[in-house]
């Protein structure tokens, strides 16, 4: 049978220049039945095209390839295009076809097989449009695509945009959840459509059964359409439970996540009640977005997830004839938007605010805005808090090549202006880089200061000046005005605190000279005779190359370099500062830097070496005097690799002081350029070689310090092998004309995959007393899977008490810590202080596949002193948190500490104690001296459009020097969505 079907194929494609597949399918399919047939069928084909018909059968092959003018790379490469294809159709099996004379439309009947790339179809009879794409199925028709089977008495299904439209059908949708317990829905219905781009589906005259075998529930509805994000249309229908009817609708509209104000609104203990709305002009802000639905809805069961993937945006409207605007384009291609909001409380009165993130000329300018306006009752407002507040936040910042440019002009009306009025539920954590140290229990902050900044980079590369002059950066310019709040009571507001009109950085770079000596040449063997892929063969297998016929002189590497560099660098800055209001002091200040750089290099790995010479110039004023200083310094670092010698060099050359009074009197001069330690910075010699093995890496090495300064002598050498680290130092300095043995250093560590371990010895022996002033450090560490311990000594060793001044030791694992501190009275060595650190980590239980889940995270820390009891003080903290999937989330937060333990006699009384802070009902709380610093309670119900949500949040507040406890209770409905509605879709039925 496949091999008639190709036979007929062959004739189709030869007369007909269009057919169900492309050029290069057809030839595949050619190859494939020439190669199927039997040699008495290539004969006959043979003798009909007046070939040679005598051979065996590959020789018959190979003159049919010959006739076709196919070849084995034809074959490879026609293959290789038909795999790339990505809507290729295979033909598997039809008993007829049939074309029209122009090639535009082929029908296939007879028992039709049709596979695509991730779609089958068999159907009695296909008629498939060429030049549309579309195929057409009757009769008897399955259509599988991916986890959607489809069987009806007829299809239609787009090729090129997978849109499939079924008349009197059903389909079977089958699908897993996270648990991977399967799920199943079956739809019936007269005419139902599945649009990919953007993705809906849509029925009439439908039903939709939860199972097939058992349908717990049903819809029959006259027309249904579902929506990504759930949004769902439905008319005349009828939701029954089993073969119940319960509930009829003669139209019913669910938006899953499609309103347009998105309303927010509820009781606030500080603010009363309140309501906020949000509208997106355009685009949409990445903050606002939702937890996606899980799959066993509507919506993931008629569309497919790897489709939804693709297709961002509303999904059940079709693209009307009028295109998406120029504005959503460009919102949705760079990631702009703008929001508007409006707030209404009871206490606060009416805020009108912004949000928006535009980005233009492909990211190289970002504008960020957001503030806002409100307006207070006259009964509520104050001195502090003005009728009239608001607060905008402008940053602008342009990235181009070579320049950069950086604004923020904030304004705020009063220090508490964000905290009234900026909703944490609404703006997620937008606003969280502006929180200052002091940010309220609900997400605001109060702005205790703020500046003004402009801030700008430029850098120019002139290749017509190279190399003389590479580059010239202005590295900064900068310019702010501080801002701080005023707390005289005759002024509510900010006030100037400082002003820098200009700060800038600028340095040019270059090179003066270079130049480079090559070494003569030399005559090297290059092969001539064989080619190059001849030589990568042999050189595979180890054989060697015929001996050269030819030689060819090139250079080796440099042997002599030298090159001049230079450096010029000039940094400003000049500040105001105000004292309530009023300039009190005005600061200046400027720094000219130049640093010649020489370097050369002598046969390289022989000698190297690097020279600088840097000249500086400061000046600096201030109302009361003027400061001028010149510096020219002078290093060297020059090495000799081969004999692992450094030598580095650094000393001031030259320097000159002086102070100017206002009125320009000289007040001081100084200038020194001796050879002194006061000038030399560093001066010495080193001695460093590497020794290596296959066993292990030794590195030596020998320090000495040169006049002016008291020689030092630094002895040291580091061994390792494997996850063993050892290292051994002495030092020993000069005193008179003998050296003193004056600090050690020795280590070794050893790690693996779970374990590791380090101890250290250093100290400062007193002569030749070698064991005076040692200190101890043992470390060891151990890594598992469910437990991590890690324990420490540190000691210091004293030799004329003959024991240790101080020993520290600690222990730690993952859930906890502890440590003991021991000193030294004179006499004995005595306890310290004790440190205890506990911790649950986060404790994890969820019920029912995870849709019950209970967490709860316990920290404790207590601060033991056995010196001074009022020094010790205990902190406790605990988080617990109770889910109960898509129905509740309860999260609980609390802290407490305690820092009066001096009070306690006994145990017993500090133990009765720690109860009493939990005695709500009663007097305990009041008692007790475990302090409550802050408590969180919210309880969230989760519906499939608002959350309800309810608040009890309080903490320890400082004000009118006193401490009290300042709480805020909250409740409110939150909507879900962010507005996807665009007007320029139209719902088609």
């Amino acid at each position: 049978m496949k091999i008639r079907n190709v036979l007929i194929l062959i004739l189709i494609a030869l007369s007909l220049q269009h057919s169900i597949y492309a050029q290069e399918d057809l030839t595949i399919l050619m190859l494939e039945g020439l190669a199927e047939m039997e040699p008495s069928l290539l004969r006959q084909k043979s003798q009909h095209l007046g070939i040679a018909s005598d051979g065996s059968r590959e020789e018959l092959l190979q003159r049919l390839y010959a006739h076709y003018g196919f070849t084995e790379s034809t074959d490879k490469q026609t293959r290789r295009s038909l795999e790339q294809k990505e809507n290729s159709v295979e033909l598997e099996n039809a008993h007829y076809y049939y074309m029209n004379r122009d090639g535009e439309s082929i029908i296939l009947s007879g028992d039709v097989s049709l596979i695509g790339p991730s779609w089958t179809l068999t159907a009695d009879i296909v008629l498939y449009d060429v030049k549309k794409q579309i195929l057409t199925a009757v009769g008897t028709v399955l259509f599988t695509q991916e986890e959607r089977e489809v069987s009806s008495s007829s299809i239609t299904f787009s090729v090129n945009e997978r849109d499939l439209t079924v008349l009197n059908g059903e389909i079977l949708f089958d699908r897993r959840t996270r648990e991977e317990e399967p799920l199943s829905l079956l739809s019936k219905g007269e005419r139902m459509r599945f649009i990919e781009n953007p993705a809906a589906y849509s029925a009439s005259k439908t039903s939709v059964t939860s199972s097939i075998e058992h349908s717990y529930y049903q819809i029959e509805a006259q027309d249904a359409f579902f929506v990504t994000g759930n949004d769902v249309f439905i008319t005349d229908a009828t939701l029954s439970m089993g073969r119940v009817p319960i509930l009829y609708l003669p139209f019913f509209f669910y938006p899953g996540k499609s309103l347009i104000f998105n309303p927010l609104f509820g009781f606030d203990s500080l603010k009363g009640s309140f309501i906020t709305l949000s509208y997106e002009l355009f685009g949409r802000n990445p903050l606002h977005t939702t937890e996606g639905e899980e799959e066993g809805t509507f919506t993931t069961f008629f569309t497919d997830d790897r489709v939804l993937s693709r297709v961002p945006g509303s999904v059940t409207y079709e693209y009307s004839d009028v295109p998406v605007s120029s504005l959503q384009k460009w919102a949705s291609e760079s990631g702009s938007y703008f929001s508007v909001y409006t707030d209404a409380y009871q206490v606060n009165g009416l805020h009108l605010g912004i949000d928006s993130h535009t980005v233009l000329d492909d990211k190289s300018i970002v504008a960020d805005l957001a503030g806002g306006f409100a307006f207070m009752p006259s009964s509520f407002s104050s001195t502090s808090i003005p009728s009239t507040r608001f607060y905008i936040e402008p940053e602008l910042s342009l990235r181009i090549p070579s320049f950069t440019l950086d604004l923020s002009f904030p304004v705020y009306s009063d220090e508490q202006v964000k905290q009234d009025y900026v909703i944490q539920e609404r703006f997620g954590n937008f606003f969280s880089s502006f929180f200052s140290d002091d940010s309220s229990l609900t997400g605001g902050s109060r702005i205790s200061s703020y500046s003004w900044e402009a801030e700008t980079s430029l850098s120019l590369s002139p290749e017509v000046l190279h190399p003389f002059i590479k580059e010239i950066k202005v590295t900064s310019v900068n310019t702010s005005i501080d801002f701080v709040r005023s707390y005289d009571t005759a002024f509510s507001g900010f006030i100037i605190s400082s002003e820098t009109p200009l700060s800038y950085s600028a340095t040019m770079s270059g090179q003066l000279f270079e130049c480079s000596f090559p070494e003569s040449a030399q005559e090297t063997s290059r092969v001539s005779g064989y080619e190059e892929d001849r030589l990568e063969s042999l050189a595979r297998y180890g054989l060697s190359p015929l001996p050269a016929t030819g030689t060819e002189s090139e250079d080796s590497v440099r042997t002599i370099s030298a090159d001049l560099s230079y450096v010029l660098r000039q940094t400003g800055n000049y500040e105001t500062e105000y004292v309530k209001g009023v300039a009190s002091q005005e600061n200046r200040r400027s720094v000219n830097t130049g640093i010649l750089t020489l370097n050369e290099a002598f046969l390289p790995g022989f000698f190297t070496g690097t020279h600088s010479l840097e000249s500086t110039y400061s000046d600096t004023s201030e109302d009361v005097e003027r400061s001028q200083q010149y510096g020219l310094q002078y290093s060297h670092t020059v090495r000799i690799p081969a004999a692992a010698l450094t030598h580095t060099y650094a000393q001031t050359l030259y320097h000159w002081e002086a102070l100017v009074a206002l009125d320009g009197t000289l007040t001081s001069e100084s200038t020194g350029s001796e050879f002194t330690q006061d000038t030399v910075r560093t001066h010495t010699i080193s001695f460093a070689p590497r020794l290596e093995s296959t066993f292990f890496t030794l590195t030596p090495s020998l320090t000495y310090r040169l006049p002016p300064f008291e020689g030092k002598i630094t002895a040291a050498v580091s061994a390792q092998s494997g996850g063993i680290s050892a290292l051994s130092s002495l030092e020993f300095e000069q005193e008179d004309d003998t050296y003193r043995f004056t600090y050690t250093r020795n280590s070794i560590s050893y790690s693996n995959r779970l374990f590791s371990t380090s101890h250290t010895l250093t100290g400062r022996p007193d002569g030749l007393d070698i064991l005076n002033s040692y200190q101890i450090n043992s470390l060891a560490a151990v890594e598992l899977d469910l437990l991590s311990l890690t324990g420490s000594v540190s000691a210091l060793w004293d030799s004329d008490t003959g024991g240790f001044d101080s020993l520290i030791g600690k222990l730690g694992s993952r859930y906890g810590g502890l440590q003991f501190t021991w000193a030294h009275d004179g006499t004995d060595l005595i306890p310290s202080s004790a440190d205890i650190s506990l911790t649950s980590g986060e404790l994890a239980i969820s019920l029912w596949h995870e849709r019950i889940a209970f967490s709860a995270d316990l920290k404790g820390e207590f601060h033991h002193s056995f010196y001074d009891i009022s020094g010790s003080y205990f902190m406790f903290s605990l988080n617990l948190s109770f889910d109960i999937y898509k129905f509740l989330s309860f999260d609980l937060s609390l802290t407490s500490q305690n820092r009066n333990f001096d009070r306690y006699l006994t145990l017993e009384e500090m133990i009765d104690d720690f109860f009493d802070a939990f005695d709500i009902f009663g007097n305990g709380r009041y008692t007790t001296q475990f302090v409550m610093n802050s408590l969180q309670i919210s309880a969230i119900h989760h519906m499939d459009d608002w959350d309800l949500v309810g608040r009890y949040e309080g903490a320890v507040t400082y004000e009118n020097n006193r401490y009290t406890w300042t709480p805020q209770v909250s409740i409110y409905l939150k909507w879900k969505a962010i507005p996807e509605i665009n007007i320029d879709r139209e719902l088609k039925l």
